[in-house]
């Protein structure tokens, strides 16, 4: 779990618009911190102008472009880092 308590994990996933329970292979697998999934949060948030709704649903939803839903990918540094940049590629449109 790193440095990251339940908390800071039930933070981090109510601001994904997630259960903490989805975030769990992120932190846990991907050895991924709150510093990594706020870099998440913050170019989604962007992309999706802060919707948590919005955000979670992309989140959760086969992403063609990526060939898994997102939050499957985020479960591995490398899908992290896949993830990001995605998101990065659409906001920079």
């Amino acid at each position: 779990m790193g440095n990251e308590t339940l908390s800071d994990r039930i933070s981090m996933a109510g601001e994904l618009g997630l259960e903490e329970s989805e975030l769990t292979g992120a932190y846990d697998a991907a050895h991924l911190t709150n510093e990594d999934l706020e870099a998440l949060r913050s170019v989604l948030a962007k992309n999706m102008g802060g919707d948590r709704e919005n955000m979670a649903h992309w989140l959760r939803t086969e992403n063609s472009q990526l060939g898994a839903a997102p939050l499957d990918l985020v479960k591995t540094h490398e899908g992290f880092e896949s993830v990001v940049a995605c998101l990065e590629r659409i906001l920079n449109r």
